[in-house]
């Protein structure tokens, strides 16, 4: 506003206000470009911790099914061994000779 009361000629008052207005153009262009370089930034910061959200429940499930796995393996293993300990201990039976066994009598 100053500008436009200065005693300056007309040529000298446009010549300021082409220059203030230039230097509000760049300024505004300026920062028109940090916001956007911000807005990517905080783009893909969000889109990268939003994928590892959702990553993180299929890890989770992955984990656990391993853990079952496992877990399933060694019942598995362990029941394989009391079974073999039992048949060691009290002789294994043959289910073919409990059936002759039944038909004898």
């Amino acid at each position: 506003m100053a500008l436009l009361f200065a005693p300056k000629s007309g040529t000298d008052l446009r010549s300021d206000i082409s220059d203030v207005t230039r230097r509000g153009y760049d300024q505004t262009a300026d920062l028109a470009r940090r916001a956007k370089d911000q807005s990517v930034d905080l783009y893909n910061t969000v889109r990268a911790k939003a994928g590892d959200v959702l990553d993180l429940p299929s890890h989770k499930i992955s984990d656990a099914r391993d853990t079952i796995e496992e877990t399933v393996g060694k019942m598995g293993d362990n029941a394989s061994t009391a079974l073999h300990q039992l048949e060691n201990k009290f002789g294994k039976k043959d289910s073919n000779s409990d059936s002759k066994s039944a038909n004898a009598a």
